[in-house]
């Protein structure tokens, strides 16, 4: 009987078919991070935006003297501008014609438009006069006839300094004058007080109405 003496080896014993195994290495876990643990990023304060004050609105200036331009005055009022109240600024009937004058340096201007009824048709060849009673009479200032169109030329008559409408509380801002109106066929119509300004020219609008009794 025959008896192999040859050792059989194991796997894993020494000798040089005997090979190290390979080792696989463990699979590294992700641990999440806790939200509470992670880093929360600081936030930026915002820097509040200084507020630029807007520049202030410069303060218009003030005019010493009234404009030099057109200005007229339609029965005592500016267009779209306040009433100017029809008043005597001192007892002219005191003062003599030459007196008058010495106080009405300057010259404005007067026109009268003749209208019939509610101004719907112009009256023309209607007489104006333009008068004042002074201490040493009545003075007739100005004499006109109106045109086809109802209207008079501009009709110049004296009045203060123009300085004077801008003073408040002033004594003499401007002169009136007595108009009258006649026409054959009409109702003779008078205004008294009326003002004028130096520089200016006002518009006396006048209706006039129909005289029953004319053609009696």
């Amino acid at each position: 009987m025959y008896i192999s003496r040859r050792k059989h080896r194991l796997p894993g014993e020494g000798g040089e078919d005997a090979r190290p195994a390979k080792k696989t290495p463990a699979p590294v876990k992700e641990v999440p991070i806790p939200a509470e643990s992670a880093p929360i990023p600081e936030e930026e304060t915002p820097v509040p935006e200084k507020e630029t004050p807007a520049p202030a609105e410069p303060e218009p200036e003030r005019e010493e003297n009234p404009p030099d331009g057109p200005v007229e005055l339609i029965d005592g009022r500016e267009a779209d501008g306040p009433e100017i109240l029809g008043r005597e600024p001192e007892d002219d009937a005191r003062l003599s014609y030459e007196e008058f004058l010495a106080k009405n340096p300057k010259t404005g201007a007067l026109k009268v438009q003749a209208f019939l009824g509610m101004r719907s048709l112009p009256v023309a060849e209607a007489e104006v006069t333009v008068e004042k009673t002074l201490a040493d009479g009545v003075h007739v200032f100005a004499e006109a006839a109106t045109d086809p169109d109802g209207s008079t030329r501009d009709l110049p008559l004296p009045a203060p300094e123009r300085e004077n409408s801008q003073l408040p509380g002033s004594d003499n801002p401007f002169a009136v004058y007595r108009v009258t109106v006649s026409h054959p066929g009409y109702v003779t119509a008078v205004f008294s007080d009326v003002p004028v300004f130096a520089g200016v020219k006002s518009i006396q609008q006048v209706s006039l109405l129909p005289d029953p009794g004319a053609g009696a």
